[in-house]
């Protein structure tokens, strides 16, 4: 991106500079710096669709036809889009911004350093010198957390993290962040919803591409009663990430519960371990301004609200800070027979 923006500096305002450059099967990069020469109307940028499960029908613009996009994808196909205007009516294209470079991985976007970083340690053919190792986010591994749910969630449920199909038909990613935990379950739910508290961390979910509807507002809204969604009921709820940020997870357990209660379904979420557990301490709130929840607090919360313990670890490092491992919980519940499964990650 530096490099691309050093081509066009001195000459931004008459300069147009849109390009793709693949790497391999699985990436495609694209920069943008849009505009329209002298005299013309006719704007040069880049756009971009991301279609996903459950396909739809959409009619080309610029001729009488249209395309059942069912008929000629299956429920594991993601596909990326990328055109110099929008080609169809009816879909959400989003125009890139000036300077903007996205890299696109198995047909979605991403745009922060650490994602890509992320996405290059799963060999991808990709090697950058360009991003330091020990500078890639604040919280260096954070972006480990959604596969390691992903990997939880699927062990927990007895399911094969590629094999293919739909276990989940409406699904709540709460604290969606820019979307990378929505990007790991795309392919499993059926509906897929993100809700989050900060409207920019809204928009990059959403540009993402992979939630059939966003939410701006606080966690538990989305699982109380909404006027135009018409229900809160979901078989599959999951927080990756988010009760750092929460202390007490009482009201947090007890709206979950409340919204899969009827349907039966999955809770998981993941939560940072304070060691620490000497007298009446239920959690913490750590250095890093992050919260950590005792073993015993959160088996409290198993037996108030009656889950079930499905599986259980304690020892997976799901970032680090001054260079140290921090550890969280990894843990799979189940609600009795009548209610179904709740997952807790």
């Amino acid at each position: 991106q530096k490099l691309s923006c050093e081509i066009v500096k001195g000459h931004e305002r008459e300069t147009i500079f849109n390009f793709l450059l693949g790497c391999g099967q699985f990436n495609m990069f694209a920069f943008s710096w849009p505009g329209s020469r002298e005299g013309s109307k006719v704007w040069n940028g880049l756009h971009y669709l991301v279609r996903y499960p459950p396909f739809t029908r959409a009619k080309l613009k610029d001729v009488d036809y249209a395309v059942d996009f069912n008929e000629t994808n299956d429920e594991n196909d993601r596909v990326a889009v990328i055109a110099t205007k929008p080609l169809t009516h009816g879909e959400n294209w989003k125009e890139m911004e000036r300077g903007q470079l996205l890299m696109f991985d198995k047909g979605l976007p991403y745009s922060r350093p650490y994602e890509c970083a992320d996405i290059e340690r799963c060999g991808r053919g990709l090697s950058s010198r360009a991003i330091p190792r020990t500078e890639i986010c604040p919280y260096q591994y954070q972006s480990n957390i959604p596969r390691l749910l992903k990997q939880s969630v699927c062990t927990a449920l007895g399911k094969e993290e590629d094999c293919p199909g739909i276990w989940a038909e409406r699904a709540v990613d709460l604290g969606c962040g820019s979307g990378l935990s929505g990007a790991q379950f795309r392919h499993r739910v059926g509906n897929l919803t993100g809700v989050d508290l900060n409207p920019e961390m809204a928009k990059e979910a959403r540009d993402r591409g992979c939630y059939d509807r966003i939410v701006v507002g606080d966690a538990e809204c989305i699982l109380h009663k909404e006027g135009d969604a018409g229900t809160t009921e979901y078989d599959f709820v999951f927080a990756c990430d988010l009760f750092a940020y929460i202390g007490d997870l009482r009201p947090m357990f007890r709206t979950v519960r409340k919204s899969l209660e009827s349907r039966g379904g999955t809770f998981a979420f993941s939560a940072e371990i304070w060691k620490e557990e000497d007298g009446d301490t239920e959690f913490v709130l750590q250095s890093c301004a992050r919260f950590a929840h005792t073993r015993r607090y959160i088996r409290s919360l198993v037996e108030e609200f009656g889950f079930e313990t499905l599986s259980l670890s304690e020892s997976a490092i799901l970032r680090k800070h001054d260079g140290k491992g921090i550890v969280g919980a990894l843990t799979v519940l189940s609600l009795p027979p009548s209610l179904r499964h709740v997952i807790m990650i």
